[in-house]
């Protein structure tokens, strides 16, 4: 990582943190760290409408975060490594594209070995997120629910909010795509097995990127549909504020260290106080506003970073299944590390070339 001034961080350690990275967390992690599922952002990108504005996590925390801000929390939380990522815009439900954009691949040319992803939505055409990729140098697409053409985020299929044209394009140059699901079966909805298991088939040089191991929260979708899953080869996972042993366990059972890569999903969700925690077949992003509403003078009530409790359930999976030190270093670095590799590659290659594709079977139609 490049030498910045250090920006003065809104979060430190306790006794509790430090206790919890030494005895769980340090013995498992490796020196090098590739990050595949980070957030930078400005406050001015969040539109006056977006939900986000004004939320605790955002206003208490990092009411802006960027490259800086970014390495400074890898410093605090991850002592001793060293840590590159793929980096892209918050997803806020009313956001200023072309503006968080140009901030990401600006921020990401601090660090050579980073990259960024283009934070698209529908109406994006081919034309103009292929520009992006060759003239700016984005190594992937960040599709989002939220930006869905059916108007309902919360039950879309995945060509609602990532559309074929879209999907071409990363195809066509072999590029990355961070994708997390609508519907609240997550992957072991009907639909979206389906519509993965045709996608994957369709572009099968895109890298789908599975955005919270398949929003696999908990363990059980992935039972529903693993083994269809695990035959996707050109699928993997990512463990972006995934608290849940269960799921990470499953997930080694069905495709091994190899299809799965550490992300932070900061800034700033994960550096918040408290657990991503589920029950029946809900789940929920918990802090210290929303889980602490009783006094426990039983136990120690003290919350730890929701990063460390993803990465304290992601350690115990890796010693559960005795994972050797290359598989772990698989996880945490080397495979992420590839991907981008030949993602900029690729993007390289393609600005060399300066062709003009056209684009016809997809476009969207008003």
């Amino acid at each position: 990582m490049t030498a910045t001034k250090q920006p003065k961080l809104p979060i430190a350690l306790t006794d509790l943190d430090r206790r919890i990275f030494e005895e769980e967390i340090d013995p498992v992690l490796p020196r090098k760290i590739f990050d595949i599922h980070t957030h930078v952002y400005l406050n001015e990108h969040i539109g006056p409408e977006s939900p986000e504005r004004g939320s605790i996590v955002f206003d208490r925390l990092y009411p802006s975060a960027g490259w800086d801000d970014c390495d400074a929390a890898d410093r605090l939380l991850l002592p001793g490594r060293e840590v590159h990522r793929v980096a892209f815009g918050f997803p806020f439900q009313d956001v200023d594209f072309k503006a968080i954009n140009e901030f990401t691949i600006t921020q990401s040319r601090k660090d050579p070995q980073s990259g960024a992803f283009l934070l698209v939505k529908p109406a994006m055409s081919a034309e103009d997120v292929e520009r992006q990729i060759v003239e700016d140098g984005f190594l992937g697409l960040k599709p989002y629910r939220l930006y869905t053409t059916t108007g309902d985020p919360k039950e879309s299929r995945i060509t609602n909010f990532l559309p074929e044209h879209q999907l071409e394009v990363a195809d066509r140059y072999g590029l990355g795509i961070i994708l997390q699901l609508s519907k609240s079966g997550g992957i072991a909805d009907a639909d979206n097995i389906s519509d993965l298991e045709r996608l994957s088939e369709r572009y099968a040089r895109v890298r789908f990127i599975m955005a919270h191991c398949a929003r696999a929260f908990y363990p059980q979708p992935l039972d529903r549909v693993g083994k269809r899953l695990a035959r996707l080869r050109n699928v993997y996972f990512d463990s972006a504020a995934v608290c849940e042993y269960g799921s990470y366990d499953r997930l080694l059972e069905l495709v091994g260290p190899g299809r799965i890569m550490y992300g932070s999903d900061d800034l700033p969700a994960c550096v918040d106080r408290g657990k991503y925690i589920s029950w029946g077949e809900a789940w929920m992003h918990g802090n210290e506003d929303s889980l602490l509403c009783a006094e426990l003078p039983h136990c120690d009530s003290r919350m730890t970073f929701i990063r460390y409790e993803v990465l304290r359930a992601l350690a115990r999976a890796i010693r559960r299944h005795a994972l050797s030190s290359a598989e772990t270093a698989a996880i945490f670095n080397d495979t992420a590390a590839g991907l981008v590799t030949e993602f900029r590659a690729a993007v390289r290659d393609a600005g060399h070339r300066a062709v003009s594709i056209p684009y016809q079977s997809f476009q969207l139609r008003e």
